[in-house]
């Protein structure tokens, strides 16, 4: 018996490839003005960049892969489904409204208000899913 449905584990093991693949081909088509050791991603979403849109559509992507993930670990506990998919919903707002792109590179690269639920809530989802019944194997006890 399957815990979590496909669509979750295909969603999940999405997340990371197109969040990858998105900013090493919008850095491409960035060229060399960009600089990865000194700029974030952001500056790739960033309205005037080469690829924004393929950044934008990467970011928005990943919030969507965490959104669908979150629905379907229902074996997970609610908290961190929770978190997981405000995270993602969050994704899809930043993605909705990427960074000015000015000659202010602290504007460019300063995360934004919408941006840090996101970012804060991302490292702590996996501990608290943690089930209360961990070591248990079969169906939680009533």
């Amino acid at each position: 018996m399957r815990l979590v449905p496909r669509w979750a584990l295909l969603s999940s093991g999405c997340a990371p490839v197109v969040l990858i693949a998105g900013w090493t081909i919008a850095a491409l088509l960035e060229g060399p003005r960009y600089d990865p050791a000194t700029q974030t991603i952001s500056v790739l979403a960033a309205y005037g960049a080469a690829g924004f849109w393929v950044m934008t559509g990467a970011l928005a992507a990943l919030g969507v892969c965490h959104f669908v993930t979150a629905w379907g670990l229902r074996p997970a506990a609610l908290p961190g489904r929770v978190a997981l998919g405000a995270g993602g919903v969050v994704a899809v707002v930043v993605a909705m409204v990427p960074p000015p792109s000015s000659g202010d590179h602290c504007a460019t690269v300063r995360p934004s208000g919408s941006a840090s639920p996101s970012w804060h809530s991302g490292p702590y989802w996996p501990p608290i899913t943690a089930s209360p019944h961990r070591g248990h194997c079969g169906p939680d006890p009533p």
